[in-house]
């Protein structure tokens, strides 16, 4: 302190312990990249040491065992040749292993002469698992791609129809998946309530998006009825397009009694 007072620019060192400021400037000039150094050299070896946690965190087995999801077989009768599928595409009042539900593929042709399921974990549904599955039905000997698929999920529309037309299939919205319908009221009864993950408060599996009622077009309404007569060929022509074009179930009852519903004429 006594050397302060008397002379500000004293460059003695050995009774205040300053630095004389030629020195100091150079102190501060070598301390700098050696500090600077350090600091790299600090953060370098956090960067290393986060590396290095985070490859063994990935790599380490315990942690790849308990996030494996659970895997299911499909199941499968007989060979997809039908020309028409139903295919429902939808969540299970089941359970797996992690408390999830789990979700399941149905298709079956309308006399369910081919049948297929197959369960699917939470976070696989999209439209390249669903047509990875329809896929490796397609490729298997024997059979054949069907001309078009019924559904009556409309929340499913999006990823049936995008799977669907990806392999040239003519995606139906209808109601008239009686076939499956059924099928899926055996497999409540005698499968999925006998299931030990079945979970009576999941929804119902026959959810229907109904919508609001809208007007016919006005080349559909009928102002006035008429009598025409028509040849019985030309009308089993016109009923047999007419189930194609909007997946009519089969109607032998009627085709059959048409011959004996007809009146000789004079």
């Amino acid at each position: 302190m006594n050397c302060l007072l008397q002379d500000p620019k004293c460059c003695c060192h050995t009774s205040c312990g300053r630095l004389p400021p030629r020195e100091r400037l150079a102190t501060s000039v070598h301390r700098q990249p050696f500090t600077a150094a350090r600091q790299s050299s600090r953060s370098s070896s956090r960067n290393t040491r986060r590396l290095c946690c985070r490859v063994t965190s990935t790599s380490d087995p315990a942690t790849s065992v308990s996030t494996s999801l659970p895997t299911y077989s499909p199941h499968q009768k007989g060979l997809p040749q039908s020309q028409v599928w139903e295919l429902d595409f939808c969540s299970r009042p089941l359970l797996d292993e992690r408390g999830k539900k789990r979700w399941e593929l149905l298709i079956c042709s309308p006399d369910r002469k081919f049948e297929y399921s197959a369960y699917f974990p939470n976070n696989k549904i999209n439209s390249t698992q669903l047509k990875a599955a329809l896929l490796g039905l397609l490729q298997q000997a024997g059979a054949e791609k069907p001309r078009q698929c019924r559904f009556f999920r409309g929340q499913m529309q999006t990823i049936i129809s995008r799977s669907l037309a990806d392999l040239d299939i003519a995606p139906v919205p209808s109601r008239r998946c009686f076939t499956l319908i059924s099928w899926l009221q055996e497999r409540l009864e005698n499968l999925y309530k006998k299931d030990p993950g079945y979970s009576d408060k999941a929804a119902s599996l026959f959810m229907l998006d109904l919508q609001s009622p809208q007007e016919l077009p006005d080349n559909l309404r009928g102002e006035q009825w008429n009598f025409v007569q028509l040849p019985l060929s030309a009308l089993l022509e016109e009923l047999s397009q007419v189930k194609q074009v909007f997946s009519l179930p089969k109607s032998k009852g009627l085709v059959a009694s048409l011959p004996s519903m007809l009146l000789p004429s004079n």
